[in-house]
């Protein structure tokens, strides 16, 4: 018998009411200490919640107050900075483009449970205390490709953020945490080159894009999970992870037809692979769909719709 368990992960769409709260936090009306209230009470009343009632077994951070996936991160680092905007993908959505110009490190004394520049808080640290809770972190491989290098190398990039996140997660004792590959893999990546944060620690590696056997050559340690976007590439995590995983929710479309169908197409791959367990989750994060349709997609997921 196959053991489902879902998954939710990274942005999560923001209610109007937040919007109109962060609206008017931009143009001063507002202070940023209400704001971070408005942000703490969605959190609690709204995203945990729905954690709670659709049973949902790991989970990471809503992230409901980043502007994207990589400016909290710029921002608690010396070596980098934030440059323009570039579109996110093929998206409608964008990023400050990271720009790197020195050696990567953790700032000094950051205050990493505290907001910074008065801008947002820092991701994932903001377990509500129910559930598997993940720290949700962007892939370095997809940080690299998503950044400006400057004069810098792609292996010391890598390991300049490696070493940033390995200090955030050990000034907080975190041993859980989610890596999510926004890019998918090309000629040359290599698993094994942020093998480092998977020591010791109970990691899921989401990818969004393409997955191949080449990534995992040379890789010391096994992933929690390895979740991959399509039926195809479910050999693969079946192969490199404790609990196969397959994001078969569709996070860029209204229809609930692919949440109503997601347990028994993982079921079936899990039994055609001989796996028992198998964590099912959304093919990228939610942020591009309405509030509503986003709740109602957590439902189906949960078989409650």
């Amino acid at each position: 018998m196959v053991k489902i368990e879902k998954l939710v992960y990274g942005l999560y769409p923001r209610s109007e009411r937040l919007r109109i709260k962060i609206g008017r936090w931009e143009r001063k009306r507002d202070t940023f200490d209400s704001l971070l209230e408005e942000i703490s009470r969605e959190k609690k009343e709204h995203y945990a919640l729905n954690i709670e009632r659709n049973r949902i077994d790991h989970f990471t951070d809503p992230l409901s107050n980043w502007n994207d996936i990589y400016r909290p991160i710029v921002l608690a680092s010396d070596g980098m900075t934030l440059g323009p905007l570039r579109r996110y993908r093929e998206t409608n959505t964008f990023y400050r483009l990271p720009e790197i110009r020195g050696k990567l490190k953790l700032k000094e004394d950051l205050p990493i449970d505290l907001p910074l520049d008065g801008t947002m808080e820092l991701p994932m640290y903001q377990d509500p205390g129910l559930g598997d809770y993940f720290a949700f972190l962007p892939s370095p491989i997809s940080f690299n490709r998503m950044s400006d290098h400057g004069s810098y190398e792609t292996d010391e990039i890598i390991d300049g953020i490696v070493g940033i996140y390995n200090s955030i997660l050990e000034k907080l004792g975190l041993d859980r945490i989610l890596l999510y590959e926004a890019t998918g893999y090309q000629e040359g990546d290599t698993l094994s080159s942020i093998e480092n944060l998977l020591q010791g620690r109970k990691v899921i590696l989401v990818s969004t894009g393409a997955i191949s056997e080449s990534v995992f050559r040379g890789l010391r340690y096994e992933f929690q999970s390895v979740v991959v976007p399509d039926p195809s590439s479910f050999g693969l995590s079946a192969s490199h992870s404790r609990v196969a995983g397959i994001g078969l929710s569709n996070a860029f479309s209204t229809s609930l037809s692919s949440e109503e169908k997601a347990a028994d197409t993982a079921i079936r791959l899990s039994e055609r692979h001989g796996v028992s367990r198998c964590i099912v989750t959304h093919n990228d994060y939610m942020d591009f769909l309405p509030r509503g349709i986003a709740d109602r997609k957590l439902m189906a997921l949960s078989g409650e719709a």
